[in-house]
């Protein structure tokens, strides 16, 4: 069988690290392109291919040293011999039944789908009807422990976790829950449900605002809005997390109602001013039907003094898929559905709409048809 080894569907996922920048390609022919990052220059690599089945979601270690692959189908039609040989390869009994992926403050990861690894420890979320979180450990691939902590709603669909001194998840229905998580002891404290939109809304990605005394998770949510909850930390794992504050700030401006935040990154600015980056795809109010839709990726400061201040960073083409930032806050990342893949830099004396980073430049196309196969 034979396919043209072009980018045919676009981009699915990114990752960077402070010297490179991974990205997933759709289509017949996945595979993941790496580039290396030097200052503001940008040099093609080479290709991690054949990989069996698309790459939905891209982690790296904060080592970068190792990456973290999260694909939507199992080994696929490529035969073992051509395929890259991944340290280990984790992959649930029913891979249908779980939903997101991520790595922990200590470099574990929470495991969802079918998956696709380079190393570390990693934990599965369970989706339909009930929160179940799979720890392994990716130095061997073997599961550590499964952890089933109580919740009140036991018909929720959860759609995405984030993980940080304390594990998040959103849910299809507007709730977010929130719970501490003991790596070492291997338990997790009591989870606790808090709605932040109506039952229609989803949460599509999570985040935690960098630095400040309180835990602040920012929710991506479905109806082109970053809903805001702000809770004190516990003392004790068994302490419940009571809600100080909600927010919320609409991205999707002059929409029809028809708008989501499909992706959102949380950052911190050598500044030390926290921020955040996300994707969010719009249906306009116009009659124009070549202009019906906007995709932007949005710049926000989390601070006081500027937290009603949301910036369009740029507005794209074609439907945003996902974003990435730099461990160092200088590089932006930015992937399009449609071939499309852009990068930013940290320019602080930036005076264009409030925004410390230049505009986005698309990486020349002429790269990524280049083959040379590391790995």
């Amino acid at each position: 069988m034979f396919y043209d080894d072009r980018i045919s569907d676009g981009f699915g996922s990114v990752a960077l690290s402070d010297s490179a920048l991974f990205t997933s390609t759709l289509g017949p022919l996945c595979r993941c392109l790496v580039f290396e990052i030097e200052g503001r220059e940008v040099q093609f690599i080479g290709t991690i291919e054949p990989l069996y089945g698309t790459v939905t979601r891209m982690l790296l270690t904060s080592d970068a040293q190792k990456l973290v692959c999260s694909t939507n189908c199992g080994d696929g039609l490529i035969p073992q011999a051509l395929r890259p040989t991944p340290l280990h390869s984790i992959a649930p009994e029913n891979a249908g039944e779980v939903a997101y992926i991520d790595l922990c403050h200590d470099d574990t990861t929470l495991i969802g789908k079918a998956f696709w690894v380079n190393a570390c420890k990693s934990a599965a979320l369970g989706k339909w009807h009930k929160l179940e979180i799979t720890l392994y450990n990716i130095e061997s691939g073997t599961r550590i422990a499964t952890l089933k902590p109580m919740i009140p709603q036991e018909t929720l669909q959860f759609t995405c976790i984030k993980c940080s001194q304390f594990i998040a998840f959103g849910t299809s229905t507007g709730f977010v829950a929130l719970a501490s998580l003991d790596l070492e002891n291997k338990t997790i404290g009591n989870v606790q449900m808090h709605k932040i939109a109506e039952e229609h809304v989803g949460i599509c990605s999570l985040g935690f605002r960098k630095g400040g005394s309180n835990i602040t998770i920012l929710a991506a949510c479905t109806d082109g809005t970053v809903r805001c909850l702000v809770t004190k930390p516990p003392l004790e794992t068994n302490v419940e997390l009571g809600a100080i504050n909600q927010a919320s700030y609409t991205y999707a401006k002059g929409s029809t109602g028809n708008a989501s935040v499909n992706h959102l990154e949380c950052a911190i600015e050598q500044t030390g001013s926290p921020f955040l980056i996300a994707a969010c795809n719009m249906e306009l109010e116009t009659k124009n039907p070549e202009s019906r839709f906007a995709f932007q990726c949005i710049y926000h400061r989390l601070v006081h003094d500027a937290a009603d201040q949301v910036h369009v960073l740029d507005t794209f083409s074609n439907m945003l898929s996902s974003v990435a930032i730099s461990p160092n806050a200088q590089v932006l990342a930015i992937a399009t559905a449609n071939r499309g893949l852009y990068i930013s830099f940290w320019q602080p004396d930036s005076k264009t709409q409030g925004v410390p980073f230049t505009k986005p430049v698309p990486i020349d196309q002429r790269q990524l048809a280049t083959k040379c196969p590391v790995g």
